[in-house]
């Protein structure tokens, strides 16, 4: 018999004019959320890590409370604290 097997016949992907055409890749508009909202995700739980260690900041400085927050997040980042030191308001009577 000449030709293929019963068992490559059964098995075997169709060939020629039988085979399946592939689909049409189409683009996905969602793709973007794909990454963009865990990315997302991770600002917001890496600003909540870092507000946490810095709230201990709030309770053992002893300048202004913005000062000491925006000193601790510069040291959390690895940055200098570049915004001016302002002297806290005084209320003359």
């Amino acid at each position: 018999m000449i030709g293929r097997s019963a068992e490559e016949v059964d098995h075997a992907p169709p060939r020629g004019r039988y085979a399946p055409v592939p689909a049409p890749q189409t683009v996905v508009p969602n793709s973007t959320l794909r990454w963009a909202a865990p990315a997302a995700a991770l600002v917001v739980a890496s600003a909540i890590v870092v507000a946490g260690r810095c709230a201990g900041a709030l309770r053992t400085d002893t300048s202004t409370r913005a000062d000491s927050v925006v000193r601790c997040l510069a040291r959390r980042l690895g940055r200098s604290a570049t915004a001016p030191v302002r002297p806290p308001s005084r209320v003359v009577p």
